[in-house]
This record gives structure tokens, sequence and C-alpha cells, in this order.
């Protein structure tokens, strides 16, 4: 059967990105609700506000819709599960308590609850259900020492980072300056050919994925064009194992995974200096 009703999800507050509790348990609870706004509403408007307490990581649902609304004899009624032969409210409301008892129990195993707000006839009603979370918290990894003499090495050595997204680059010519290198940075693989041509630098940071010239078009270049023999690094996102061995079946020495933390991207670079 099609109605003219319009749905409605209003983000309230912030959400965490994730958490640890029961999905399919939530789900079910959350459909009841909807299912029978939906249910009981022939036009007009079903709405779900959705809020986050952080303090006490807690979710709590408003619902709202605008349909037939619930008399006052069924209030007491609508969260008991009760013979659907034998009372009157079931025959305008069929499977409604049912659905409610049930989203209860479930909301009350989860440290959550469901509450009738507001109802009249013919104007609609609002319920409010909430449930507790857990946050999911990543373990860090531990950012790793530096290296013995490791900054020994790097200490004077010209470098060049070639990287499309400049802040990238950035961040790595912050980390290198940091354990006293000369950093220079090139946007685009051009750029990069232009500046080895014209400095002598003791290794080069090269992107793979770049517009007009990619990372492996750039080496080839440098050794065959510009006879650069000194150490060049591929940087990538990608990780995988074949990657890497096509990375060095290219040409390149070495290579770092983005993104890097600084300790990691200096003792790499130092192992080839």
């Amino acid at each position: 059967e099609k109605k003219n009703i319009r749905l409605e999800f209003n983000y309230k507050t912030e959400l965490p990105e994730k958490i640890l509790s029961d999905s399919k348990r939530i789900k079910q609870a959350l459909f009841n609700v909807l299912n029978n706004a939906v249910k009981f509403t022939a036009e007009g408007l079903v709405s779900m506000d959705i809020y986050y307490a952080k303090k006490n990581s807690t979710f709590t649902f408003v619902v709202k819709d605008t349909g037939k609304g619930i008399s006052d004899k069924a209030k007491n009624e609508i969260f008991k599960i009760f013979s659907q032969e034998n009372t009157n409210y079931n025959r305008d409301y069929s499977g409604t308590g049912l659905g409610l008892a049930l989203t209860k129990k479930i909301l009350n195993e989860l440290d959550g609850d469901i509450k009738l707000d507001f109802s009249k006839k013919g104007e609609g009603s609002v319920f409010s259900l909430w449930f507790s979370v857990k946050e999911f918290e990543p373990t860090k990894k531990a950012e790793p020492e530096l290296i013995e003499n490791v900054v020994q090495k790097v200490l004077g050595k010209r470098l060049l980072v070639v990287d499309d997204a400049i802040e990238n680059s950035r961040i790595f010519q912050r980390y290198l300056d940091g354990a006293g290198a000369n950093v220079d940075v090139a946007n685009s693989g051009k750029k990069a050919l232009e500046m080895a041509k014209s400095r002598p630098y003791d290794l080069i940071l090269l992107d793979i994925q770049m517009p007009e010239l990619d990372g492996y078009q750039v080496l080839k270049r440098l050794r065959e064009e510009l006879n650069f023999e000194r150490p060049v690094i591929a940087l990538t996102a990608h990780a995988m194992e074949e990657q890497i061995k096509e990375n060095l079946k290219a040409g390149f020495n070495g290579h770092i995974s983005k993104p890097v933390t600084s300790n990691t991207l200096i003792n790499s670079v130092s192992s080839f200096l």
C-alpha cells in the first residue's frame, strides 16, 4: 500500500565513528518503532531525531509521527504482551503491543528503555528510546624509536620529496627537516626532473601515483636521462606485497607506505644513506 509519508532522519549531535554493541538487536528495536509509526500514519510525517551523549555513552532516538494516535486506554497496554484476539485495542493496532513489548525487552537488555512521550487521537505520537554502548577505541601503535646513529646519517643530506599532494610533501619535509636534513619538495614529476637536473640530491622520495608523469616514468627518466644513481624510494598508499615487489622490480631502491610516522620515515630514509 502506497502512502503519502515523508521520512526524516535528523542527527542532532555529533556521533561516534564506531561503537561496540549488539547491532542485530539495535536494528530490531529501531525497526519495530519505525515500522509502527509508518503503519499507523496514513499521510504526513514520520521522523527520527538521533542524539548521542558522550558523557554516559548513550544513544537516544525520538520517533515522531502524524498518525492516528493512541487512545488513553491503550497507552497503559502498549508495552505489555497480551492476547491479540481479546482486546479492542489490538483490532485497531494489530501487532503493535507485541512489537513494542519486544522492543522494551531488547532495550532493557542493552541498559536502555522506551517510553511514550505524547500521543493524542488524530494528532500522532512521540516515542523516545535509548540504550548504552561502548565507543570503539582502536589500539594505537606505539611510535618506533629512532635507530641508533640514525640522525647522524640524515644530518646535512640533501633530499627531494616528490608528491602531487603538497600537504603530504610538507609533512615529509617537516619530519626530515627535524632530523637535520636539507629538504626540497616538488609537486609534479616534471618539476622533480628539473630540480634533480640542477641540484645534487643524496636521495629522492617519489610518489607513484601522480598526473602527467607517474612515479615509474619519473624514475625511468632519472636513471636514463639524468644518470641519477642515488637511492630513489617509492611513496605509495599501497602496502601490498605484490605492489612492493613491482616497485623494486621497476628500479626503486625501497618502499615507504603512506601514511607514515616521523620516526619510521627517518629510520627508513637513513637506511639508504
